[in-house]
């Protein structure tokens, strides 16, 4: 209730609303403009410009529903009306905001460059590029665009993968002399994946001459893109010689380009960088880590095949307060399987009911892959009470299993077992049933897969004629020898 004797008037309830616009409090503006009895096109467009700022979108239908009842209140929208209705349309919206563009026109209302700049925005925000570069297209026609022009459409096609565009609308920006910003080039550089790390690296060398300072959103950038490319080297110098601190998605990135480039050394000292207890003296801002720090860090681990390294980091998760994801099990267990420790990987995949972590295929496939043919039957069969489809690879794997034990009898349970489970057999898959035959002597058996493989049109390598001509060997089968030399 007011005081009394104090009764705003519509000028009253505008400031009000304004300062809920530069606070970004849309409920409370909303509920302001519900109490003005006669509001005028001010109240609206200050209710419509607290919506557009707002991050939610369920604020285009409350923007919707403003802008509709301002002919009711024998009011005509105007620019501002239209800017900020569009401007509120996020999310999905982007038709909404689309189709009030198309109708300004109608309403007598020349679309300018905030309302082309706003719907372009939402059309961006909707991975809608075709959208953003029609209208980009049609602002240029009118002598429109400016930055922000540019820096949506441009952001636009590089979510799209249409860097090379992306690149060709910064080049134009000279010509059409708008002046880029750091947002610009953030983005341009976004837009460089794995193949363009060069043109990346390129962007950021052109910053300056556009007296623009990367920002620590520029660094991610092009970190992501070295990560992208394989290039650990030029993301690891490019933190070295950050002109500004990092956050937690600069050094996650490094760690990710390391872990792409097998350099677990490298990955694990950016780690340290978010380590609570990192080494003191390093002269960092510590940050906190993530679980996708952690999943970086120990997947280096793992190809490194360093099984302690990655266990230590997957138990000093819970003293983080970090809850481990399928991730982060998946690649424990496959740095256990490359370093021959199946007691770890059984461990660790043990750990995952504890965590209340649901194993997936490449849970199954690492551990299956780990162990002798006795654990990999159980493993097998607890794959289907858990309703976990296997693949190629979790068959290949128990066959290579198998045939370490020479347990070859299991090996072509599974082959046989694919096509009931409806899954193709590919080279590996033939390779994996002939060497677990050979090894255990079973040249027959062998010689028939050798036979099936050539029919489903695989071709042996190397490694499975020699064991296959090994057998024949072994039988005293030497003409079969002879003749599988000569394949």
């Amino acid at each position: 209730m007011w005081p009394s004797r104090v009764h705003p008037n519509v000028f009253g309830f505008n400031t009000s609303l304004s300062s809920c616009k530069r606070s970004e409090l849309w409920q409370q503006a909303l509920w302001l403009f519900e109490l003005i009895p006669r509001p005028d096109r001010v109240s609206f467009n200050c209710a419509l410009t607290c919506l557009a700022r707002a991050s939610q979108g369920s604020c285009s239908l409350h923007a919707l529903r403003l802008l509709e009842t301002m002919p009711t209140a024998q009011l005509q929208p105007d620019i501002i009306s239209f800017s900020a209705a569009i401007g509120a349309c996020k999310g999905q919206r982007w038709q909404q905001a689309l189709h009030l563009f198309e109708c300004m026109p109608q309403a007598s209302v020349l679309p300018d460059v905030v309302s082309f700049n706003a719907t372009i925005s939402s059309c961006e925000k909707s991975a809608q590029w075709q959208q953003s570069v029609d209208l980009f297209a049609r602002m240029c026609f009118a002598r429109l665009p400016d930055v922000i022009s540019f820096n949506a459409t441009i952001s636009s096609l590089g979510k799209a993968q249409q860097p090379q565009r992306a690149l060709c609308l910064i080049e134009a920006m000279p010509t059409a002399q708008v002046q880029p910003s750091v947002i610009t080039f953030n983005a341009g550089i976004s837009a460089c994946k794995a193949s363009l790390w060069q043109q990346a690296l390129q962007l950021f060398a052109d910053m300056p001459r556009s007296v623009c300072r990367p920002d620590v959103i520029t660094f991610n950038a092009l970190i992501s893109a070295f990560e992208a490319a394989g290039q650990w080297q030029q993301a690891i110098h490019l933190l070295a010689f950050a002109g500004v601190s990092p956050d937690v998605i600069t050094l996650n990135a490094t760690i990710s380009a390391c872990e792409k480039g097998t350099n677990w050394q490298h990955a694990l000292q950016v780690f340290e960088r978010l380590h609570p207890r990192g080494r003191p003296g390093f002269g960092f801002t510590r940050i906190p880590a993530t679980v996708i720090s952690c999943n970086a860090a120990i997947s280096s681990c793992e190809k490194g095949a360093q099984w302690q390294h990655a266990l230590r980091l997957l138990r000093q998760m819970a003293r983080w307060n970090l809850r481990p994801d399928v991730i982060s099990f998946n690649s424990a267990i496959s740095s256990c399987e490359k370093g021959r420790q199946w007691q770890h990987a059984l461990a660790a995949f043990s750990a995952m009911e504890m965590s209340h972590v649901q194993p997936d295929v490449i849970s199954f496939s690492a551990a299956i892959s780990a162990c002798d043919h006795r654990r990999v039957v159980a493993l097998m069969r607890a794959m289907d009470v858990a309703q976990v489809q296997p693949n190629v690879i979790t068959f290949n794997a128990a066959m290579s299993s198998c045939g370490r034990s020479l347990a070859w009898h299991a090996a072509l349970h599974f082959l046989t077992s694919m096509a009931r489970q409806v899954v193709l057999p590919d080279d590996a898959s033939f390779s994996a049933g002939i060497c677990a035959t050979a090894r255990a002597g079973q040249w027959q058996h062998a010689l028939r897969l050798l036979e099936a493989m050539a029919i489903s049109f695989h071709q042996p390598d190397a490694i499975t004629l020699n064991a296959a001509i090994s057998s024949c060997k072994q039988g005293r089968q030497w003409q079969q020898a002879v003749h599988l030399k000569r394949f």
